[in-house]
């Protein structure tokens, strides 16, 4: 009994397969959810990055000609600084209401569109979301586009029914699909 944690890491495959079904889904669940997070950090930098570079834009167009305090730049300039606002808050795992972050989403149709991302960013979004990620930028976008449509009508359909409807295990694949923690909570922490 005491050698077999050190025949099992040598061998592996000595494992029965139930144990190792379990282990081996847990493993996995635990390399996408690490992937989750740096994905997640990667859009939240890009996002201050754009804040940043849009306060600075303002701020450069407000020293060059002396404008008066309620022009364009200055506005452009405060609502670079309330989206730098709103990341602070989004980091720090504060509650947001859905009306500010559709408000902010809004900056992001141009410059993060499907349309306008490289293949590797591409590629990225597909692990991110679980789909297999081989096939041109056409497909891969096809493939994104379709998961995306997919999650809205799911959301849709648990908005009209309630969560109250879902299973626990229910309620974690939900989360799963959609890049939120979904493991360690009780159901009325979902």
């Amino acid at each position: 009994e005491f050698a077999l944690p050190f025949a099992l890491r040598i061998f592996p495959n000595m494992l029965p397969s139930t144990f190792q079904d379990s282990l081996k889904s847990e493993e996995t669940m635990k390399r996408e959810l690490q992937s989750r997070i740096a994905m997640a950090q990667f859009f939240q930098e890009t996002m201050e990055e754009l804040a940043k570079e849009q306060k600075r834009i303002a701020a450069n167009r407000k020293e060059g000609t002396d404008e008066p305090a309620d022009s364009i730049a200055s506005k452009q300039e405060a609502c670079a600084a309330d989206m730098l606002k709103f990341l602070d808050r989004a980091r720090k795992g504060e509650m947001i209401p859905a009306d500010v972050i559709i408000q902010y989403a809004n900056y992001f149709q141009d410059d993060l569109t499907l349309d306008n991302m490289p293949r590797m960013q591409l590629i990225n979004m597909c692990k991110y979301m679980s789909i297999a990620p081989y096939g041109s930028d056409s497909f891969l976008r096809f493939q994104l586009r379709h998961r995306i449509r997919l999650l809205k009508e799911d959301d849709q359909r648990i908005l009209w029914e309630g969560i109250d409807s879902l299973t626990k295990m229910e309620l974690r694949e939900a989360c799963q699909e959609r890049g939120m923690r979904s493991t360690g909570l009780s159901k009325e922490a979902y």
